[in-house]
């Protein structure tokens, strides 16, 4: 869980890198960013030594990863113009609801049937079709929607010769 944490908290934060690269100021931010990451054996040796659990390392590579995220969120809106706002309300808010609302769809067969493949699948596909329907409907502007028609158009082209 926490990798797939630390993963997803980078990814989100990924446009800001590549504005904070484009800028061509990265001294601070790597220095920030190194800084950060390295953070996380000094955390994890504390955790370890107060006697915490050895899965406690893994919060500490949470932690940091989030401490790196924030300061590329910050040297973005300092040296691209990118707006924490903006972002909050563009990719994190719609990036939430549309994972909530897949897991809470994908969950509904875990009431209504008995532990079996056959719910394995029907969750899975529950929560797929959510996932893609909503985030089609309220996620993606029309431009990304075009994007996407054009690369499934060409995928079925290419399979169907």
């Amino acid at each position: 869980i926490c990798i797939l944490a630390m993963t997803i908290a980078d990814k989100l934060t990924l446009g800001q890198k590549i504005a904070i690269y484009a800028t061509g100021r990265i001294a601070g931010y790597q220095a920030f960013s190194g800084g950060m990451l390295i953070f996380t054996l000094p955390l994890s040796l504390v955790f370890v030594m107060t006697g915490l659990d050895v899965y406690y390392i893994g919060l500490s590579m949470v932690i940091t990863m989030v401490l790196c995220c924030s300061g590329r969120l910050w040297f973005a809106q300092k040296h691209a113009s990118m707006s924490i706002l903006r972002w909050m309300m563009s990719t994190v808010c719609p990036t939430v609801i549309v994972g909530i609302l897949s897991a809470l769809s994908g969950a509904l067969p875990r009431f209504l049937m008995y532990p079996s493949f056959s719910r394995l699948v029907l969750s899975t596909f529950i929560s797929v079709m959510v996932l893609v329907s909503v985030a089609w409907r309220y996620v993606l502007d029309g431009d990304e929607r075009m994007v996407v028609r054009e690369k499934v158009r060409k995928i079925i082209e290419k399979i169907t010769g």
